[in-house]
């Protein structure tokens, strides 16, 4: 085996026998069809920001990617109070900025991304005064020495009542 010096300094051994050269191939295919999958679940993932603004992507496992948006909390799961904390100031923004009155229904799914500070992406639903149900997106920013609502709107409108959901109604 021969030692040689990369570019940037690093060490890597090259092999002086047929099966040690095998064994680099195999290495060298793997990690060039590893950086094609990561390519294409990159592209996958920049389609689903782009279509759905941070809100709706999966997570690049194994990526090093600096602002990446992944999951926190994903539907069905139940939420912590940091993330609680995150919806309760959405709402309170919201309802302050617009002079409405939403509340709180359920937290359905929540992403997030380290930026200079915590980039929080959460879809919930609230209900109106009206009681009508709501799917609402809510884009918090939580920095060290801010919180700031940076967006809040709606994703669909539901017809239902929460009476009659409840079946009292």
């Amino acid at each position: 085996m021969v030692i040689h010096h990369s570019i940037d300094g690093s060490l890597f051994s090259s092999p002086t026998n047929p099966n040690e050269q095998n064994n680099a191939q195999e290495v060298e295919d793997y990690e060039l069809l590893r950086e094609i999958i990561m390519d294409q679940k990159y592209d996958i993932y920049m389609e689903q920001v782009k279509a759905s603004g941070g809100f709706d992507v999966d997570s690049i496992f194994d990526s090093d990617l600096v602002g990446e948006i992944a999951p926190l909390l994903r539907v069905g799961e139940e939420p912590d109070d940091d993330i609680k904390l995150m919806v309760d100031f959405a709402i309170a923004q919201h309802n302050k900025e617009e002079c409405s009155n939403l509340q709180l229904v359920k937290i359905v799914k929540t992403n997030f991304a380290f930026v200079s500070g915590v980039m929080f992406y959460i879809t919930l639903d609230a209900k109106d005064d009206e009681k009508k149900i709501g799917t609402y997106q809510a884009q918090v920013f939580d920095g060290i020495i801010e919180r700031k609502l940076m967006l809040f709107r709606p994703l669909s409108i539901s017809s239902n009542n929460i009476s009659d959901e409840a079946g009292d109604g």
